[in-house]
């Protein structure tokens, strides 16, 4: 679908209350949907639930050394968010929902499915080529593992984020057993030399990747054992997860960022004080609930409201459907 189609599905949802054809905005019953929740319990699965689960199959399918190459931190964060969320069986059932149930939801989320499916291939594609050229380059081979390790390790170290390790960030790594070597700083750098074993060799100034990875494995080889990467990733894996990951700024208007934080903290109260509700309403709930806390959803969800219009326009229809339940649950109405 092209940008002036796109433009077209927002504008005829954002119509004015009256014009006859706006669009209702309310979740399906479940005795009226078709491929309801309701039918998911009898073991009876709408096409949309399946399209739905698809999706975030295909999204968890890429793994942390083939996401390695995503040129933006928000997309990684997407990917977390979609990995997250998989492990939260209300959040599954709630995204089902209300896939099924909103046209633009489904529009937005299938549009945003496509990019990250595109980039998490573009970068998959790329990790693999470079993981070869080093094999090609140092008569040698290295495992996937190894690799994702020794990126993981030279950005918890780059801690400037200018992808150069400098002989004072490296000397900082073995001062606090980031790289816990009986060796020291200037041999490891003179390891990653063009030559090591040429009287003329000189040792280098900064460690790029190329350079780091060829240091960092010798260094294990060395260590007969005593040193492995995997105890380099579990004895470090604060380190790691920590400092391992770029910041980006979002760019987008505060009001943006901010709406969605006061969502956010709506759905807190409103869990705090006890509200709940019955039907497909109440999954949609419960789901948000479990959601809101989990870091990794809503970072996640905060790039999709923040970045992509379509889907802003669906948390705010589901928001203001929320809003009216407790609103009507809070003054005593009858249960949804």
């Amino acid at each position: 679908m092209n940008l002036t189609s796109m433009s077209l599905v927002i504008f005829l949802l954002c119509l004015p209350q009256t014009l006859p054809f706006r669009p209702r905005l309310t979740f399906r019953h479940p005795s009226r949907a078709k491929g309801s929740l309701n039918a998911v319990e009898n073991d009876s699965t709408s096409p949309y639930q399946i399209q739905f689960q698809s999706k975030i199959s295909a999204l968890n399918s890429f793994s942390s050394y083939d996401l390695l190459n995503l040129k933006k931190p928000s997309h990684a964060r997407l990917f977390l968010g979609a990995r997250a969320a998989s492990t939260e069986p209300l959040v599954i059932k709630a995204f089902s929902a209300l896939y099924e149930d909103m046209s633009v939801l489904r529009l937005g989320g299938n549009m945003m499915f496509s990019y990250l499916m595109t980039r998490g291939e573009e970068s998959k594609t790329k990790t693999d080529l470079e993981r070869t050229n080093l094999e090609s380059q140092y008569h040698r081979t290295i495992t996937k593992e190894e690799f994702l390790s020794t990126h993981s390790l030279f950005r918890a170290i780059d801690v400037n984020n200018d992808s150069v390790l400098s002989r004072a960030e490296l000397s900082d790594a073995f001062s606090t057993t980031l790289l816990r070597f009986n060796t020291d700083v200037d041999t490891f750098l003179f390891s990653a030399s063009p030559d090591p074993n040429s009287s003329s060799s000189t040792s280098l100034k900064s460690l790029e990747f190329e350079e780091f990875i060829l240091a960092l494995l010798e260094a294990v080889e060395e260590s007969d054992g005593m040193v492995t990467m995997e105890d380099l990733i579990q004895i470090n894996e604060g380190s790691v997860k920590g400092s391992g990951e770029e910041e980006e700024e979002i760019r987008v208007e505060c009001n943006k960022s901010e709406r969605f934080d006061m969502m956010l903290e709506q759905v807190r109260v409103w869990e705090e004080g006890g509200l709940t509700a019955e039907g497909r309403s109440g999954d949609i709930l419960a789901g948000t609930y479990a959601g809101a806390k989990n870091p990794e959803i809503v970072q996640a969800l905060k790039v999709a409201y923040t970045s992509y219009s379509a889907l802003r326009l669906a948390g705010d229809l589901i928001f203001k459907l929320l809003k009216a339940v407790m609103s009507r649950k809070m003054k005593g109405g009858d249960k949804i």
